[in-house]
């Protein structure tokens, strides 16, 4: 049994830091979980005369997955539209407020349930308190907010900058920079001056400076297209194994 537990207790430490890159916890993983993320997170050959496994390890990576997809956070660089999960605190409220919503009726589900016992001949009245589907005033209507399509030159801005820092301080510095430099192009041609000024908050500018080298790299060599191949990502000044992984897994899947 202690070499089953440890075995599962293993997989589901290599897929859950895999996973939670960036989107659960400030804290960042060892570059070997996300270069091992795909391929935990894939269906493998396990049999019951592997060591003890019970023949459950394709479930637990499921539902690992499946968790992750409930409950991650929500960040611009992976597509999502806001409000983006900056606030841990209003985080923790809203996880205790839905563990409580569990526990508690709607209140549509009260008032149908009242009148179900109307009198004989009695015409029925259902309250609509959901007003979720209700249209917005013309005068709130507008362009709406700013959703980001998921990019590989955006997931590698993301990445530089979670580099030692936190998550919910990247995310207003990643927005704004990527309405300063869109795209690799934009990045390779701005000047440093520039560069530094949408970076200064963040610290350790050699960052920056490296992105800068990096945008002029992919300009030259690859007309600013960021490569696929995890090798030639590796090529480009600034990228390491980490960050060349995180591009393959995040932009290219």
């Amino acid at each position: 049994m202690r070499g089953t537990h440890g075995r599962l207790a293993k997989l589901a430490c290599s897929i859950a830091a895999g996973l939670l890159i960036c989107s659960l916890s400030p804290c960042r993983c060892e570059p070997s979980c996300r270069l091992l993320l795909m391929a935990q997170a894939r269906s493998v050959p396990f049999t019951a005369e592997q060591d003890g496994w019970l023949g459950k390890e394709t479930g637990l990576r499921r539902d690992l997955l499946n968790w992750y997809a409930r409950n991650r956070r929500r960040l611009p660089w992976r597509g999502d539209p806001p409000p983006w999960s900056e606030d841990k605190a209003g985080l923790r409220r809203q996880a205790a407020q839905a563990s409580a919503a569990q526990h508690q009726p709607k209140l549509n589900s009260f008032f149908t349930t009242s009148l179900k016992t109307r009198p004989p001949g009695a015409k029925a009245v259902v309250l609509d308190l959901d007003d979720s589907d209700e249209q917005p005033d013309s005068a709130s209507e507008g362009a709406g907010p700013t959703i980001y399509s998921r990019s590989a030159y955006g997931t590698w801005v993301s990445e530089v900058m979670l580099q030692q820092t936190q998550v919910e301080r990247v995310v207003n510095y990643w927005t704004r920079w990527m309405g300063r430099f869109p795209d690799v192009h934009a990045l390779a041609q701005a000047d440093p001056a520039d560069i530094n000024a949408a970076w200064a908050g963040l610290g350790f500018y050699g960052r920056a400076r490296r992105l800068h080298e990096g945008a002029k790299f992919v300009v030259t060599n690859h007309s600013g297209n960021v490569p696929v191949d995890c090798n030639e990502l590796l090529r480009i000044p600034g990228v390491g194994p980490y960050t060349a992984g995180a591009i393959s897994s995040i932009a290219f899947g």
